[in-house]
């Protein structure tokens, strides 16, 4: 670094003359060439970018004075080590014989080796050692120059604060000259790779990770910088931030690897080329763009969002702590309506509305009463009323009904929240339309059983195997496969005699009693739909996949975002989602649906009326760009949310911008590695990598393995991110074997085995 004080002076001429000696001194005995360019924000292009003799200090000298002249205040110029791409190549036809060989193209002495390395991933097509000349890089003939490329790669800000890779495009030209834009024509980073002779799909992959790496580590070193460094004004003001920028790089033998190398760092031209790539090749058109679109999305929706004030019905457990700083960050004033159980919640909201013996669902038009003459007593108007706790549907639904504010009808919200009650209400509705199937194709026989009397009447209307549950319950607590009568008695007395109050197990639906049902069994895959409603109209849908559970039980075990199905299974399941939703009356609001693709179709578990929980809402954050926190937030308010990956059933046209895949973490399986080599606190820690995703739902850190298997719930969820599922799994696999996570008996490979 040479500080100047002026263009022209004797003092100007000895610091650069002094600067760049010092600085090809360190670097002749590596490298043979330098590059001097400009810096700044009018150079772009390849303009003012030349290339010298490491030997040749003088002509450096002479390089970076002409430069300088032409710089305007706060420019600079870089003078920096030359890094070749691999080795020379020619475009040819297939059917020629590879010029590799029948040119016997020219290396470096002092890349020879990493040029073998290079030689030895073309395989058959590779040069013999001999064959690899040891005399300075020159042209073959004056046809056929020596071409070299250069990878532009684009990295967005995404709506959570983390950067991604959006695009990655080069363009190849002649190695004598600096490749830019302007001077090629836009091609994919796979064409070119090919172009080189790189054809290993695995070798190119993990190339591809190695620039993606590099590209975050910009992109995070510029948002720490942006963030810790810079006051509001600096970064240009309130909301100002980088969102947008696009990475040039050589990729360069070095050490027997190729090494992704950064050459320079552009901001408002960086997206030309990439969406010059994407016209010639429609398929991709607006992936470049649309992680920086996304978060467009967002702001104006947060936007819109400030200075409401939401009513949110029941705080939850430790599983919902998300939902507060959430909420927050839209600028919202949050009330909470609870009692005082969670005390960590209501330190973060604004207001507190206290309702005694909330828990108490069968008395929820009481509790109405006495929440307006609160929110009266403490001046509060609201904007909004929702629930993210699933025993809170129905009075939430009083109270928006009572307020006057969007919801759902109570009728509606009491239908789903009764499973029993779901499936009798579409088994009944066998009219059918031109555009769909009868709603009573997606039900299956279901019976409510609150006595033995109640189950002899139930086997006969349900036939077995069959599956009972409780009628109100959530989270697969009490449930089971059951395949004799005797079975159905003897799991029903247990389940009963277990649980029969809220506080044996709290927030399982205890609170609106401990009836439960027979259900047929439903053989085929489970899947969640995650759906948005506004107005009576699908806004958009997303699929996860499910594991196998661990049979006769029916926790969950692991799931994949998105959906391996094929896209028509995967539109049908939105499909029967939704007209499952809208049969029930359910019209504003996220809904969490549970079905089962069959041999023949769709087949509906339960309808939750309230957003998904556990690790849900960050998937598809991740994966799809969808914040349905957001998107609850707004319908509450009377917004309707726009989703950048449009609005709809799913379609070929949603690209995920991520793959998830994860395990449950269970205290019956995993109680040994929990207790010893990685406790939850360790798998907290693993976050830190923006591949690895641990959502924890219990607060408590002490495992305790002695609750019976199907009365379990999961301690939190483990997932990897990574670019397809296989590469995923692939991760996942291998994390659960480094942490001793594996399970009993293999359990969470088994769990991964079909996703």
């Amino acid at each position: 670094i040479a500080h100047l004080d002026s263009k022209e002076s004797a003092a100007t001429e000895s610091s650069i003359s002094e600067a760049v000696e010092k600085f090809l001194k360190g670097i002749r005995d590596e490298y043979f060439r330098v590059v001097v360019k400009p810096s700044g924000p009018l150079w772009m292009g390849s303009r003012g970018v030349s290339f010298f003799s490491s030997s040749d200090s003088a002509a450096v000298v002479k390089g970076v004075k002409s430069l300088l002249a032409e710089l305007d205040e706060g420019d600079a110029v870089l003078v920096e080590s030359y890094h070749p791409t691999l080795p020379s190549h020619f475009v040819m036809p297939a059917r020629d014989v590879p010029l590799h060989t029948a040119l016997k193209p020219t290396v470096a002495t002092a890349k020879r080796e990493a040029a073998k390395h290079i030689m030895e991933e073309l395989g058959e097509w590779a040069l013999d050692d001999d064959e690899i000349t040891e005399i300075a890089p020159m042209d073959v003939s004056a046809d056929l120059s020596e071409i070299s490329f250069r990878l532009r790669v684009l990295v967005a800000r995404t709506s959570y604060g983390k950067p991604v890779v959006s695009k990655m495009v080069c363009g190849v030209g002649l190695s004598s000259k600096p490749v830019n834009g302007d001077n090629t024509i836009a091609q994919s980073l796979d064409a070119t790779l090919d172009q080189w002779g790189i054809t290993d799909p695995s070798f190119k992959a993990d190339l591809h990770d190695a620039v993606n790496e590099e590209s975050v580590k910009v992109m995070e070193s510029i948002i720490e910088y942006e963030s810790n460094q810079l006051s509001s004004d600096e970064r240009g003001g309130r909301g100002a931030q980088t969102e947008l920028i696009g990475i040039d790089f050589i990729l360069t033998p070095m050490d027997k690897v190729i090494v992704p190398i950064v050459i320079e760092v552009n901001d408002h031209d960086c997206t030309l080329q990439c969406q010059i790539l994407e016209f010639t090749l429609p398929h991709s058109i607006g992936e470049s763009v649309r992680p920086w679109v996304l978060n467009m999305f967002q702001r104006s929706q947060t936007f819109q969002l400030q200075g409401k004030t939401l009513g949110v019905v029941g705080a939850g457990g430790h599983s919902k702590m998300f939902v507060w700083p959430a909420l927050k960050s839209f600028g919202m004033r949050v009330v909470l309506i609870d009692d005082k159980t969670n005390e960590a919640a209501m330190k973060l909201v604004d207001d507190f509305v206290h309702i005694p013996n909330i828990a108490e669902h069968r008395r929820d038009e009481d509790h109405v009463v006495t929440i307006l003459e609160k929110l009266k007593l403490q001046n509060i108007h609201l904007d909004g009323v929702t629930t993210f706790w699933e025993d809170c549907t129905v009075l939430a639904a009083l109270v928006a009904e009572a307020l006057g504010l969007q919801g759902n009808p109570v009728a509606a919200q009491k239908i789903a929240k009764s499973k029993t009650a779901t499936h009798l209400h579409l088994l009944s509705k066998r009219d059918s339309l031109p555009h769909r199937a009868s709603t009573c194709l997606y039900a299956v026989p279901t019976a409510k059983v609150t006595s033995p009397g109640d189950l002899k009447k139930a086997l006969k209307e349900v036939r077995l195997p069959g599956v009972m549950k409780l009628e109100y319950g959530s989270s697969a607590v009490g449930t089971k496969l059951v395949t004799t009568p005797d079975e159905c008695k003897a799991h029903a007395k247990e389940t009963q005699n277990l649980l029969k109050a809220e506080g044996d197990h709290p927030g399982i639906g205890l609170g609106f009693g401990n009836a439960l049902l027979l259900m047929e069994y439903i053989n085929g895959s489970e899947h969640d739909v995650d759906i948005v409603v506004y107005g009576g109209r699908v806004i958009g849908a997303f699929v996860t996949d499910n594991g196998p559970t661990r049979l006769p039980y029916f926790c969950e075990t692991s799931s994949c975002m998105p959906s391996r199905l094929h896209q028509d299974q995967q539109a049908a399941l939105a499909f029967a989602a939704f007209t499952c939703v809208r049969e029930v009356g359910l019209t504003d609001g996220v809904f969490n649906v549970e079905l089962k693709m069959t041999s023949t179709g769709p087949k509906l578990i339960e309808i939750n009326g309230r957003m998904g929980g556990f690790y849900i809402r960050d998937w598809c954050k991740r994966v799809w760009g969808v914040d349905l926190l957001q998107c609850v937030a707004s319908i509450s308010v009377g917004l309707r949310p726009v989703l950048a990956t449009g609005e709809g059933l799913p379609s070929a046209d949603m690209r995920p911008l991520t793959h998830c895949v994860g395990i449950m973490i269970l205290p019956t399986q995993h109680v040994r590695a929990l207790r010893t080599t990685t406790p939850l606190s360790r798998l907290r820690q693993l976050s830190s990598d923006d591949r690895v995703y641990f959502t924890q739902f219990e607060e408590d850190e002490v495992v305790d393995s002695d609750e019976a298997e199907g009365m379990e719930e999961p301690l939190g969820n483990l997932a990897i991110c990574g670019r397809d599922h296989r590469d995923s799994k692939r991760r996942l696999v291998s994390a659960l074997h480094l942490l001793g996570l594996e399970g009993t008996e293999s359990s969470s490979l088994f769990s991964l085995q079909n996703l």
